[in-house]
């Protein structure tokens, strides 16, 4: 069967018998099944305000899952029948949306698992239904995709792997040989595209939602071959994919929240294959963090049970981390006195996904995040996905991000940001990020650095491209949550049971303003985000630090020129180039 590698539903339920941590897993998933039973069959739904079936496409995965996986481990044939109900609702509709592919893909993948699990429950009439639509519904438009050049098999992002993936699968189980000999051949050829966008360490850019996305229909993709015995795709042609968990941990704040950049949304879906990937890699950290990561648990998570350390307590986070390839940094100290988070945002404007947001950050104290992303807008406004369209929104611009803009205009799709170095001394963890945007008449360097203690520095270096240029107008923003208040020139922000102090080092002629963010408003008609905002005319190299720490008061002076130092000396030995 498709993932069992070999076992059979009775090696499931031994490991569940010999182990309480599995048996409570399986408790959890056995009441999602039964919860299922209640509700009623599937329908053929499409999300508000656009022609996208995913709904309807996940519903059903989801009930695959966990209707399968209640069979598997308690042998009632109840579960396994309703997902043959469910899947001949599916394949009675008039298609699976093939207009909007990754739909179809999704529908496929999701029915050809229910065909594989359900097989020997079918009658032939059932068979030749389910056999059919597979087919038709998706190895047929898949194939002539394929062979025609559609978008998404040419391009390195998350549709050319779900695409491609679901394809893999659905072709693995279908009964049409001549068609899926085809199909195979040719969607593991095109996953390669896709495939070769996560680094040499495993980094993905479309950030950590799509990240996740990706992550896990490569792997069913991979597991599907390997339960076929199929050499056309394995994962040891991909050493750094069995390492991208690392990348999920990194993105994934103490709050449980993931780092929002770009369209990924704060409380991500937490990936199923964790397991997996621990089995790959053979790390104990990724079968510790299959358990820790937050999120519901899932029916792969059992099906690719890694067990548990014996130690109990996991080894310390890195204090930093990069994904250059990917375009993200993080900073983190994580000891019980001095818990913060930094996540930071290079890379490219013109990366699927992306808001023109370069050098952005999200930072938590404690498990709290002082300073947020806006978030995406709605998927349905009108022209997002349209390349003249997309940055007219407000969420997509650079002013609506934790960053810098000059004279109010937003960074060009054209400009991008390279994390040139780090450092770590003992008792601080540093990072430099070279920010160039080729419209911009400024070099913009930012550094951050994390003290052990309690503060985190970052520096805004703008350093002119020409020797005469007029003066701009510089903007510095970020946006938080907090309850923010003004003493004597620092500001405080106050959040839960925690307080942050933020201090601003700037010219006597700058303007410090705090204000509710007006451009978007929830339900009520109020905005619960604050923009602090410093604003000041710039002409020649200037320097803008703030100080985010934990104490209200303190003299900061000497850390900022320790910062300042070293991305003048990367300046000099040319690092940083100008």
């Amino acid at each position: 069967m498709l993932f069992l590698r070999g076992e059979d539903a009775s090696a499931l339920r031994r490991r569940v018998a010999e182990s309480s941590h599995a048996s409570a897993q399986a408790q959890v998933l056995l009441a999602k099944a039964q919860a299922i039973l209640a509700e009623p069959l599937i329908e053929r739904r499409f999300e508000p305000g656009r022609p996208v079936m995913l709904p309807t496409s996940r519903l059903m995965a989801d009930r695959v899952f966990f209707l399968g996986m209640a069979f598997f481990l308690s042998g009632g044939q109840i579960y396994r029948r309703r997902l043959i109900d469910e899947m001949l609702v599916v394949c009675a509709f008039p298609d699976w949306n093939r207009s909007h592919f990754i739909d179809t893909a999704e529908m496929a993948a999701a029915v050809a698992i229910g065909r594989d699990w359900c097989g020997p429950l079918l009658t032939s009439s059932e068979k030749q239904t389910i056999d059919t639509a597979i087919v038709e519904f998706g190895l047929v438009p898949g194939l002539q995709s394929l062979n025609g050049g559609s978008a998404w098999t040419k391009i390195p992002t998350n549709w050319n792997i779900v695409c491609c993936a679901g394809l893999i699968i659905a072709a693995v189980v279908a009964r049409d040989k001549k068609i899926s000999s085809a199909v195979l051949e040719k969607a593991s050829a095109a996953i390669r595209v896709g495939l070769a966008a996560y680094g040499d360490d495993g980094g993905w850019p479309e950030g950590a939602t799509y990240w996740e996305y990706a992550t896990r229909f490569a792997v069913l993709a991979f597991a599907a071959l390997e339960s076929n015995h199929s050499a056309l795709l394995t994962v040891d042609e991909f050493p750094a994919f069995a390492q991208t968990w690392r990348f999920g941990r990194a993105l994934t704040a103490p709050s449980g929240m993931v780092f929002d950049s770009g369209d990924s949304t704060p409380v991500g879906r937490r990936l199923p294959v964790y397991g997996w990937l621990a089995q790959k890699s053979n790390d104990a950290e990724a079968a510790r963090w299959q358990w820790q990561a937050p999120g519901d648990v899932h029916p792969l998570d059992l099906l690719w049970y890694a067990a548990p350390p014996s130690t109990p307590a996991a080894a310390p986070r890195p204090a930093i981390e990069t994904f250059p390839d990917a375009g993200y940094a993080v900073l983190q100290n994580n000891d019980l006195e001095h818990c913060f988070y930094l996540a930071v945002q290079g890379g490219f404007n013109s990366t699927n996904h992306c808001h023109l947001d370069l050098g952005t950050f999200v930072l938590e104290y404690f498990g709290i995040r002082f300073v947020s992303d806006l978030g995406r807008e709605d998927y349905a406004a009108a022209g997002y996905f349209e390349p003249d369209k997309r940055f007219t929104h407000f969420r997509t611009r650079t002013r609506a991000h934790n960053t810098i803009s000059l004279d109010q205009r937003d960074q060009s799709i054209e400009a991008v940001a390279h994390f040139v170095a780090r450092r770590s001394d003992g008792d601080v963890q540093e990072i430099a990020c070279r920010i160039d945007d080729p419209n911009a008449p400024f070099l913009h360097c930012r550094g951050f650095a994390l003290w052990n203690d309690d503060t985190i520095v970052i520096l805004d270096l703008l350093i002119p491209k020409a020797d005469e240029i007029t003066i701009v107008d510089m903007e510095w923003n970020i946006h938080t949550q907090a309850a923010v208040t003004v003493r004597e020139g620092r500001l405080e922000l106050a959040m839960a049971d925690k307080q942050l102090h933020l201090t601003i080092s700037r010219s006597s002629a700058s303007v410090l303003t705090v204000e509710p963010v007006s451009e978007i408003r929830d339900l009520s008609g109020e905005s619960n985000f604050s923009r602090i905002s410093l604003k000041q005319k710039v002409k020649g190299t200037t320097t803008v630090a703030a100080v985010f720490s934990s104490a209200p008061e303190g003299d900061h002076s000497a850390r900022i020129r320790h910062l300042n130092q070293w991305l003048d000396g990367l300046i000099q030995s040319g690092t940083i180039g100008l």
